[in-house]
């Protein structure tokens, strides 16, 4: 019941006297001072109607007022745990006010109505009440639960959304009883509206989390949620979210405490004989992910459930289809959680071998009768369950299964589907299948790196996620294979970073960079053959664009930081020289844009990239001021973190700081020099070497110039 405007009081009173707002042990003075105040509120609305030229129709604004007071009151209401002013009459639904606050009676009054047209919603409200017994199921928040429940579906959407967010509140306070009311309201309903179920299910979905920190969602209380909560998921057979994703969230929270009860219940409608509601096998999965040392004990018989429908071919939907991809990816990594952690289980009975039929059964399914549709989002969740699973497959069948799968998956990187998840499934993959002890064929291998290599070639753009994830998982592939083939890749990545094109350059310099800091101490025989490969392209900077020098300089910092430029070789062939030549060569660049002439094979390169992806984004160029500034900082780090770096560093620097092609470097030779000087002050103890003072003496020199 709404109100606004001049009629507002008057409305207000009448409701007021037809409910019998004031008890009946009220005294004559204060229905005398009643009498009073109705006067007064009844001159007041009779100059409200003057100044308002006598019209009667409600405003929007209004009628939004009177919405917010009603929060207010019950907000206030909740804040002073309905004890202060709020007295519950056991002879009426209605409360009665003993404070003088005209506004809270006003409101009360107009909520009076609408609570004894409802008292015949809720079945015997106080037999609820008595039903717990925890001190806060007073009868008022049963009464407010309802009022706010009403205005929450009004089509204002103001109004709703004010109402919604108070009975949240209500709901934060008072957990169990604002449940059982929402429970009572939404069993009693015939056919409720959509908005109605979607209404009462998300203050459902907000307040199970409070009623388990309070400890007042019992078993009862829990089975009844369970129940109607699984009704009203799978109520509707098209996906409705605003019903279907809070019903589905209710049960996964209650199973947080009853797991067990949830998962029989879901997959009492999980068989061989019907298709299951696809938010069923979405539920079970997300209650895999929660609540993984309570759910993977019963994960063999939700399993086997699952796999007998797959095998009898029923499941022709996209939407059922993704839904079951998505319950055996999340089971299969709940389960690998599960194994790792054995010493924390509940249960340490649970073993690998249990589920290794089951899974590969379901592996051979989705690999060979789903994975060859065009549906784009399907094969995702395809692909993803794949990697997921191929961890759980026994050596013999995940031998067997590479010879197919490797090349299905290379091939899926010029379909529709999103790069990013054949990277992640290959990844995971090649995980298990080399920690088997397992390795690829010479062919194999070469079609692989060359499907990888060209998903380097793309840059990642960092306003889309995909591209940024999807190259890491590509760096990840690389380095699986690098370490069990570490020769074919390394050799690989050479021959690519002696093409011109840029694009070509960038993209293996980064790899290069990528497994010497990862291989580490692996890589170090082949160090020698990358040191002598960088050392070609730095000879010539002239000829190489920002972008690729941005790509050498990290290169060169990853040998720095891995200990590669101290090596004998190395310091033999002076490689070490021309690599911090070229550092400080890059500290001498004009501010400014890059003027290296662009690549001539740069527009033919498009048509390499790979053929999903049309739209290839742009990188911004390097400019010299960035180049430059980079090199100066890589500079200063080296002199000051790697100490073993020191003793190379010191004639170098004084060398270079009598060369005036580097005087544009002065000031970060300086710095550097300045920090190498404070070191070795206390090392020398006043002993300075012949070499020492020849270095100095050419510096005065060039200095007296």
């Amino acid at each position: 019941m709404f109100v606004s405007g001049e009629n507002a009081g008057d409305m207000l009173l009448v409701a007021a006297e037809e409910n019998g707002l004031t008890n009946g042990s009220e005294t004559a003075d204060d229905s005398a001072m009643q009498n009073s105040a109705k006067e007064e509120q009844v001159h007041q609305r009779e100059d409200v109607r003057e100044q308002t030229g006598g019209s009667n129709s409600p405003s929007s604004s209004d009628v939004t007022d009177f919405s917010s007071q009603v929060a207010e009151v019950a907000e206030d209401a909740i804040e002073q745990e309905l004890g202060e002013k709020v007295v519950y009459s056991q002879h009426d639904d209605v409360a009665a006010l003993n404070g003088d606050d005209s506004l809270t009676r006003a409101v009360k009054a107009t909520m009076a109505p609408a609570k004894r047209q409802l008292s015949s919603v809720v079945v015997d409200i106080d037999q609820l009440a008595r039903c717990q017994n925890s001190v806060e199921d007073v009868p008022e928040v049963k009464s407010f639960t309802i009022a706010l429940l009403e205005l929450a579906f009004e089509k204002q959407t103001d109004i709703a959304s004010t109402a919604v967010i108070t009975l949240q509140k209500l709901g934060h306070r008072h957990p169990s009883t604002v449940l059982r009311t929402l429970h009572a309201y939404l069993s009693s309903e015939t056919k409720p509206a959509t908005r109605v179920r979607a209404t009462v299910l998300t203050v459902m979905q907000t307040t199970i989390n409070p009623a388990i920190e309070a400890g007042h969602l019992d078993a009862n209380l829990a089975a009844n949620l369970i129940s109607l909560a699984l009704e009203e998921m799978v109520f509707y057979t098209e996906p409705t979210p605003d019903v279907q994703l809070p019903a589905s969230n209710i049960l996964v929270s209650i199973g947080a405490v009853y797991c067990k009860d949830v998962v029989q219940l879901l997959c009492s409608r999980l068989n061989a004989s019907t298709l299951p509601h696809p938010s069923i096998l979405v539920s079970l999965g997300d209650l895999a992910t929660l609540n993984i040392y309570a759910t993977v004990p019963h994960l063999k018989g939700v399993l086997d459930g699952l796999v007998a429908l797959l095998a009898t071919g029923q499941v022709k939907s996209s939407t059922l289809r993704c839904s079951s991809s998505t319950a055996l990816a999340k089971f299969s990594e709940a389960l690998l959680f599960y194994l790792a952690n054995m010493e924390r289980a509940p249960d340490s009975s649970v073993q690998r071998e249990w589920f290794i039929p089951g899974i590969a059964e379901a592996f051979e399914i989705l690999f060979i009768q789903w994975l060859p549709c065009k549906v784009p989002l399907t094969c995702q969740e395809i692909l993803e369950a794949l990697g997921q699973m191929s961890q759980l497959l026994a050596l013999e069948r995940m031998e067997q299964i590479a010879t197919k799968l490797l090349p299905c998956l290379v091939q899926s990187y010029r379909g529709p589907v999103e790069p990013l998840y054949v990277s992640r499934c290959l990844a995971l993959f090649l995980d298990s299948y080399f920690q088997a002890g397992l390795q690829l064929a010479d062919f194999s291998t070469q079609e692989m790196l060359q499907a990888l290599f060209l998903q380097m070639i793309v840059q990642p753009d960092y306003g889309q996620p995909t591209t940024v994830k999807n190259h890491y998982e590509v760096l990840r592939c690389l380095e699986r294979i690098a370490r069990v083939h570490l020769d074919k890749v390394v050799s690989f990545l050479l021959v690519k970073a002696e093409q011109p094109t840029e694009k070509i350059r960038v993209a293996a310099l980064t790899v290069l960079k990528h497994l010497l800091n990862s291989l580490k101490d692996l890589l170090e025989p082949h160090v020698a053959a990358i040191g002598a490969q960088i050392k070609l392209l730095t000879l010539d900077p002239g000829h190489q664009s920002n972008a690729v020098k941005k790509a050498l300089v990290q290169v060169i910092v990853a040998m720095a930081v891995q200990g590669h430029l101290l090596a004998s070789d190395t310091v033999h062939s002076g490689r070490h020289v021309n690599l911090i030549a070229f550092l400080l060569k890059l500290c001498t660049l004009v501010p400014g844009a890059e003027t290296s002439p662009t690549s001539p094979t740069a527009l033919s390169e498009a048509f390499r990239l790979p053929l999903n992806r049309s739209d290839q984004t742009i990188t911004a160029p390097v400019t010299n001021d960035e180049l430059k500034q980079m090199c100066e900082n890589v500079i200063h780090l080296l002199v000051t973190t790697q100490v073993p770096m020191e003793g190379l560093f010191w004639p170098l620097l004084l060398r270079y700081s009598l060369d005036a092609e580097y005087c544009r470097a002065m000031g970060v030779i300086s710095r550097a020099l300045a920090h190498l000087v404070g070191k070795k002050r206390p090392e020398t103890s006043n002993l300075v070497t012949l070499d020492t003072l020849s270095e100095l003496k050419h510096f005065l020199n060039f200095l007296k110039k």
